[in-house]
């Protein structure tokens, strides 16, 4: 199963453009953390996607797609968890 490393700025509103970060490795959310924020974390997510039937040749969605996908998955994780904590 493919993952994703995702960072959330918890001092960015939701929806601004720096509020998460996806990374495709943990070297790479690592890297970034040490530089821009040392006492934060990503988190491990799979990266959903369309299961392709036997018949189909083109892979559903692109790797900029995915992202965006996941992205906004976590968006909308992190919009619940703050309704519920309010």
């Amino acid at each position: 199963m493919k993952t994703a490393w995702i960072y959330v700025d918890t001092n960015k509103m939701v929806g601004d453009k720096d509020h998460l970060k996806v990374f495709e490795t943990i070297e790479a959310a690592q890297a970034w953390l040490k530089v821009n924020d040392t006492e934060g974390a990503a988190f491990e997510y799979p990266v959903l996607g369309h299961v392709r039937s036997a018949s189909r040749t083109k892979s559903s969605l692109g790797r900029r797609e995915t992202v965006i996908a996941l992205a906004m998955a976590a968006i909308v994780i992190l919009a619940a968890i703050l309704l519920i904590a309010a």
